[in-house]
């Protein structure tokens, strides 16, 4: 499984070269944070993309700068169906990178705010198809 960490701006620091080199960083698009060095890959949410709350909205919808084409499959699949901003855009990633489309990391690091980071946890740790291709955790 690949390692989803949770983690706040501050802790960016603390991730090692080595470990920085094989991980993918997955920013949301509203956010500040210090000039990214070192990172396999760098990715942004859309704005919105967390939850507020650890019960996540049933129905956003989320589309894909990078190919051009919705991020879900057909109306139909379980996959998608129902599933958060987050949770799309975190089956992507995961979808790109077994199609050779992405960089092969085999960390990503989830940076957000320290007050949204137990909903964040919570919410991802609760969603089981996240839990049988991740492995959300935190630094701490």
């Amino acid at each position: 499984m690949i390692s989803l960490n949770v983690i706040t701006p501050e802790e960016i620091v603390s991730w090692n070269p080595a470990r920085r080199s094989e991980s993918l960083l997955l920013v949301p698009a509203d956010m500040e944070i210090a000039p990214p060095v070192g990172w396999l890959e760098i990715a942004r949410l859309e704005k919105g993309s967390l939850p507020a709350s650890p019960v996540f909205s049933a129905s956003r919808f989320v589309s894909d700068d990078r190919a051009g084409e919705d991020a879900r499959h057909g109306a139909a699949c379980v996959c998608c169906n129902g599933r958060s901003a987050l949770v799309t855009r975190l089956l992507l990633i995961y979808q790109e990178r077994a199609r050779g489309s992405r960089a092969f990391f085999r960390h990503i690091a989830l940076v957000v705010s320290r007050d949204q980071r137990t909903v964040v946890l919570e919410a991802l740790r609760a969603d089981e198809i996240v839990c049988s291709l991740f492995t959300p955790e935190t630094e701490e």
